[in-house]
């Protein structure tokens, strides 16, 4: 056991003192909230213009709104069917009345945009045009005639956003282990090290040694992130709290930008609907269990190899499970009662990937007892595995070894 420790001792001073570990984590932060932050730009953009009829009496006597881009508006004074396809607003402005039939599906970021941007043309009309100040606030009836379209929430991005990560870096982490092992083979290190080590003492201390310097990183990233959240906190903090639910109407009737209200109140409302403490906590669990499963499979690769050439054959067919999750990810997020969501969740290979894409969207006890169980004795398996084929072939040279040798 003392030489294992000697062996991940080794391995953490190696790898903190490369230039490439401080550049990872320096760049890592600010690529991680691009990845982040991009995303959610992008979503809060809008797709194509909604056809809205807005029937008001009278329309001659009323301000025309402005034209929008995320709505085709057309105001008209009565309408003898109700068009097909269309937003048909009914409305009576004297008794601040808006009775919304949605034909198209509009989710909710949509309908807020639509009420409010409804709101900005009958605050326009009545308030400054009429001096009417009590009518600032309408009251809007939202009749669904369509199913609800499919939207990016916060909670969405964030469970393909935490996904993402959690794949590189198993496999980042999982070649770096990897390529150690081939280094000190082909080197003819191993040699040396194995007349005073057990093969599996320093299998394990290249994993574990591995993971306590992506450990170390991730507590460097948690640093820079929790100054940056602290930071936010003492800016933002209190105005947060006027878009949050309890608040945000009145706070619209007297904000000069409602469009970027509106996103704040979401962004506000995502954030509060689960737990961001919980969730990174899952995250570091369910890669530590990802990365020792997958870096025992590592190991024994690359004890079996003397060419990194050789590997790449292997390398996608043996991480392909969590990739696999990626294409299943709209059953993930949606349909979490189906029987492909239990077997990606359950299965050691997969469940890394697709617990943390699931999280954000709610994940009762007990399915995340199953994963951890899961990977647990999957990796205990595996290591026991990985460690036969690690001793068998770590003094293996001249190519790659054929599968009866292994046993």
């Amino acid at each position: 056991m003392r030489a294992m420790w000697y062996i991940i001792l080794r391995e953490v001073r190696t790898r903190v003192r490369k230039k490439s570990f401080w550049i990872l984590t320096v760049l890592g932060p600010v690529l991680m909230l691009g990845m982040l932050i991009m995303p959610m730009y992008v979503s809060l953009q809008p797709k194509k213009k909604t056809p809205v009829v807005l029937e008001v009496p009278k329309v001659e006597a009323y301000h025309t709104p402005s034209p929008d881009e995320r709505f085709t508006l057309q105001v008209v004074d009565s309408v003898i069917t109700m068009p097909a396809g269309v937003v048909y607003i009914q409305s009576n402005p004297e008794n601040r009345q808006f009775t919304v039939m949605d034909q198209v599906g509009l989710n909710k970021q949509e309908l807020w945009y639509l009420e409010h941007y409804i709101q900005q043309w009958y605050w326009k009309t009545l308030v400054l045009k009429e001096k009417r100040p009590e009518t600032v606030q309408p009251v809007f009836q939202v009749i669904p005639l369509a199913p609800v379209a499919d939207s990016y929430s916060l909670q969405y991005m964030l469970g393909i956003y935490g996904a993402v990560l959690i794949y590189f870096f198993i496999i980042f982490y999982g070649v770096q282990v990897m390529r150690g092992v081939m280094e000190e083979k082909s080197g003819r290190i191993a040699e040396v090290l194995l007349s005073g080590v057990e093969p599996f003492h320093w299998m394990m201390g290249k994993i574990i040694g591995i993971g306590v310097v992506c450990i170390f990183q991730f507590v460097l990233w948690g640093g820079f992130y929790g100054w940056v959240g602290y930071q936010f906190q003492l800016r933002y903090g209190q105005a947060m709290q006027l878009f949050s639910s309890e608040s945000i109407e009145s706070t619209l009737q007297w904000t000069p930008d409602v469009q970027q209200a509106l996103e704040w109140h979401m962004l506000s409302e995502a954030l509060g609907s689960f737990s961001i403490t919980a969730y990174v906590g899952s995250f570091i669990v369910f890669f530590l269990l990802g990365y020792l499963l997958y870096a025992a499979m590592f190991a024994a690769l690359g004890a079996m190899t003397d060419q990194e050439t050789e590997t790449q054959q292997f390398t996608f067919p043996m991480t392909s499970p969590m990739f696999v999750v990626f294409l299943f990810s709209g059953s993930l997020l949606a349909n979490s009662g189906t029987w492909i969501v239990s077997v990606l969740s359950y299965l050691p290979f997969t469940a890394p990937v697709a617990m943390i894409m699931r999280l954000p969207m709610g994940v009762s006890g007990w399915e995340w007892a199953g994963a951890f169980l899961s990977l647990v004795f999957s990796f205990l398996g595996i290591t026991y595995v990985a460690a036969k084929i690690f001793k068998r072939s770590i003094l293996h040279y001249g190519g790659t070894m054929k599968w009866k040798d292994l046993w």
